[in-house]
């Protein structure tokens, strides 16, 4: 079933990870240097503190909606390349 809903997306490349990587630590820092405290930070973005957790453990990925939701409460702007 999985094969069969990836099978219109063109693999991943290592160019495309590096970007999502860099991401995913750009917000990282962001949520570790904010003044709020993850649990506010995690209500804000409609997101669990587990999730957020595990998040910034490097434990799972977050869907880009999610990181947009996290760039809007830490003030920060996503850049699109």
């Amino acid at each position: 079933m999985r094969r069969a809903a990836q099978a219109g997306f063109p693999p991943a490349t290592t160019a495309h990870a590096s970007r999502f990587d860099s991401l995913g630590e750009a917000l990282r820092k962001a949520i570790r240097d904010s003044p709020q405290p993850a649990a506010e930070i995690a209500a804000k973005a409609h997101l669990s503190p587990l999730a957020l957790s595990k998040f910034l453990a490097g434990e799972r990925d977050i869907p880009l909606e999610t990181a947009d939701r996290l760039a809007e409460v830490l003030g920060i702007k996503l850049a699109s390349s």
